[in-house]
């Protein structure tokens, strides 16, 4: 479980980081 749970909060951060990215290019727009 435990390196399940490492693979999903890498996974996690990975999206967050992309979804901010995303918003950014969207709110200088």
């Amino acid at each position: 479980m435990a390196s399940f749970n490492q693979r999903a909060i890498k996974w996690i951060d990975y999206i967050k980081e992309n979804c901010i990215d995303a918003l950014k290019k969207y709110c200088e727009d």
